[in-house]
């Protein structure tokens, strides 16, 4: 049996509706469509549900079911508080995305995360030695995609430098803790007046890009409890190598950050920036403050009292906020170098 004229025919089917949508999930009437006598599609922006014609009028409250609550596109907002708004403290409890929809998507009304992950970094940039000291490692992914070689300045002479690959967070700031976020808002927007928002704002995300990536999840045992000035409870390190660590890594990561700077890599250099700072910020907290204990399995109690004494910001006048400004300033405007002495030693904490 032979087949010598055997066909694959793949045949489309009609589009029975094409919608489109800004940002906030309002239809735009004028370059959408709808094949007319076909049952209504109800799965909308988002692929969320619309609630429409409920009433026996024929009207509704035109309202997307998210799951945990119900959004309203006409304001860009939800109708009812978050059930997780204890996480985003700085934001109202109604708000949509962080007011940024093209930054961040909520897939189901409980917390907004990144879309895609964002920024670059994870991976293990920073091994153990026979030294008990640490390897310093920064490779990046450029905005293309391409692997690109990162250099750190010099580090202390028992210290060596290497590198490894950084790839993309696997979620967003813990879902809403947004303090460290906070800070770094506000010394760009205090900083600089004379900025476009757009330019402000391009800042303030490389540098939260960063503080994630320095407070992802495989940072949070105690062999890189340096990157938040704590020491390493599994191994009984003392204060003074904690210190010493963390100094070093933040030191590394802001002669980073200038070199992307003098390259005109401004997305690198404020992500760098972002991670260096990070340490400096988490000194200030007083679960942090003198490098306390920190292990890699800390009971649920413990971890829920870290968590409990960090979820308000501090505010303006804080050290963390003050601390923030001034790294901030010192890497904008002046070409002042890092003082000799130990960044932690003259940190005070809130």
């Amino acid at each position: 049996m032979f087949f010598d004229n055997l066909q694959v025919v793949q045949t489309r089917s009609a589009i029975l509706e094409e919608t489109h949508y800004n940002p906030w999930g309002m239809q735009l009437n004028g370059i959408s469509s709808k094949s007319a006598g076909k049952t209504e599609n109800k799965f909308k922006y988002n692929g969320k549900e619309l609630q429409s014609n409920e009433l026996s009028d024929g009207s509704g409250l035109e309202e997307y079911d998210y799951g945990a609550r119900y959004y309203d596109a006409q304001v860009g907002r939800f109708t009812t508080i978050d059930p997780l708004a204890e996480k985003s403290r700085r934001w109202s409890p109604y708000n949509y995305c962080f007011n940024n929809p093209l930054r961040f998507i909520d897939p189901d009304g409980m917390a907004s995360a990144l879309y895609g992950g964002g920024g670059f970094g994870s991976g293990e940039e920073i091994t153990s030695t026979p030294k008990d000291q640490k390897v310093y490692y920064m490779d990046y992914i450029d905005k293309d995609g391409n692997i690109q070689r990162g250099v750190y300045a010099n580090a202390p002479d028992d210290v060596e430098i290497g590198y490894t690959s950084l790839m993309s967070p696997t979620w967003a700031s813990k879902y809403g803790f947004n303090v460290h976020q906070g800070a770094n808002f506000e010394a760009v927007f205090e900083l600089n007046h004379k900025e476009s928002d757009q330019s402000k704002r391009d800042k303030v995300a490389a540098m939260n890009d960063g503080t994630e990536w320095a407070d992802k999840d495989e940072h949070q045992s105690g062999e890189y409890s340096y990157m938040h000035a704590m020491r390493n409870r599994d191994v009984k390190q003392s204060v003074d190598a904690a210190k010493k660590l963390a100094d070093v890594c933040v030191r590394s990561l802001l002669n980073l950050a200038r070199k992307f700077q003098s390259e005109g890599k401004l997305y690198q250099a404020y992500f760098a920036l972002g991670a260096a700072i990070h340490p400096l910020q988490d000194a200030t907290s007083p679960v942090h403050a003198g490098f306390q204990q920190w292990g890699s399995n800390e009971s649920k109690s413990n971890l829920l009292a870290h968590i409990l004494k960090e979820m308000l910001s501090p505010g303006a006048s804080s050290n963390l906020q003050k601390l923030t400004n001034q790294y901030l300033q010192w890497f904008e405007r002046s070409n002042t170098p890092l003082p000799s002495t130990n960044l932690f030693n003259d940190i005070k904490h809130d």
